[in-house]
C-alpha cells in the first residue's frame, strides 16, 4: 500500500519563511558579536594589549614556561602612575579587598572565561579596602611589569586608588 503525503503549498511557504527567519536571526546575532573583543577603548589598555610572548623550554619539572616580552612603550610606563578604567574581578567571591584583579573586560567576558588574554588583566594592590562592584570604575596606581614570577599576573598595579 502506497502512502502519499499531501502537502499544502501554504505550509511549504510557512516552513521556508520560518527557516529563513531563524537562520537570518542567528546570522544577524553572529554579526553583532565581535570575536576579538579588545575591551575598553583606552590608550593605556591598548598599549598593554600589545605584547609578545617567548617560551622558555624545560623551565621546571612542569615543563615549558611562556613569559611576556613587553613593548618599548610598556617598558617606558614601568614605575609610572597610570590610570585604567575597567572592572573588578574579585578573588574567591570576596566582596571587599585590598588585593584584586582588574580587567578591561566585564567579568562574564574576561580572560578567565576565554575571551580576553592575560594582557587584559592587571593584579592590583590597593592602599585601602575596596568594595566589589559590577560597574565600570577607574583605578590609578604605579605600574610594575612582571616577566619572572609565574605566580603573579604580568601587569601589577601597586598603591592602587579609586578615581572618583
Amino acid at each position: 500500500m502506497e502512502r502519499r503525503i499531501k502537502i499544502d503549498k501554504r505550509n511549504i511557504v510557512y516552513v521556508i519563511l520560518f527557516i529563513i527567519g531563524v537562520f537570518g536571526t542567528v546570522r544577524g546575532q553572529a554579526q553583532e558579536i565581535d570575536p576579538v573583543y579588545s575591551g575598553i577603548r583606552d590608550m593605556t589598555w591598548q598599549k598593554l594589549f600589545r605584547i609578545d610572548y617567548e617560551i622558555i623550554e624545560d623551565y621546571d619539572e612542569f615543563g615549558d614556561l611562556t613569559v611576556p616580552v613587553f613593548s618599548e612603550d610598556v617598558k617606558g610606563m614601568e614605575g609610572m602612575e597610570i590610570v585604567l578604567t575597567g572592572y573588578i574581578f574579585p578573588f574567591e567571591n570576596a566582596i571587599s579587598s585590598t588585593h584584586l584583579m582588574f580587567t578591561a573586560l566585564p567579568v562574564n567576558a574576561c580572560f578567565f572565561c576565554g575571551v580576553g588574554g592575560p594582557e587584559s588583566v592587571v593584579e592590583v594592590f590597593m592602599t585601602e579596602q575596596v568594595d566589589y562592584t559590577q560597574g565600570m570604575i577607574s583605578i590609578s596606581g604605579e605600574l610594575e611589569l612582571n616577566d619572572t614570577n609565574p605566580e603573579q599576573m604580568m601587569y601589577i598595579l601597586n598603591k592602587g586608588k579609586i578615581i572618583e
